[in-house]
């Protein structure tokens, strides 16, 4: 049987978005996984998504992300996060600072068959000391 659409979701926090695991990325989520979010585009498909993960990674890669508190309701999952890493490669056109960044946003996960399907995140990328106000130096 099956984990929990919340404990599948903190697995992809934990496994997939803070340790890189592609074993776990492959279980976690579905061929046909599609990743939402305002300020990098829409990607379709587990490589896409993994492949701006990683772009997103190379600029901060010590980045981590720390779950505040997680709420479900059948197959939704909704997260809200607080990410913080340090600017260390080129991001959005904006040669690496190293400077700490962090920011804070909310995620919707869904999850069909032990697998997520969907990941649509709103993050306040923008806000003071967030990675878009390096890239508009």
């Amino acid at each position: 049987m099956a984990a929990d659409p919340k404990t599948i979701v903190q697995r992809f926090w934990d496994e997939v978005w803070n340790n890189q695991n592609p074993a776990a990325a492959e279980e976690l989520l579905a061929d046909d996984f599609v990743w939402h979010t305002p300020s990098l585009g829409t990607h379709r498909g587990r490589g896409p998504a993994l492949a701006a993960l990683g772009e997103i990674r190379a600029a901060f890669p010590d980045m981590m992300l720390t779950v505040e508190a997680m709420i479900a309701e059948g197959d939704k999952v909704v997260t809200s996060w607080v990410n913080t890493a340090t600017h260390r490669g080129p991001y959005q056109g904006a040669a690496p600072t190293g400077q700490q960044v962090g920011w804070a946003g909310m995620t919707l996960h869904r999850v069909v068959n032990g697998c997520i399907v969907e990941h649509r995140a709103f993050a306040d990328t923008t806000a003071p000391g967030g990675p878009h106000e390096i890239a508009t130096r």
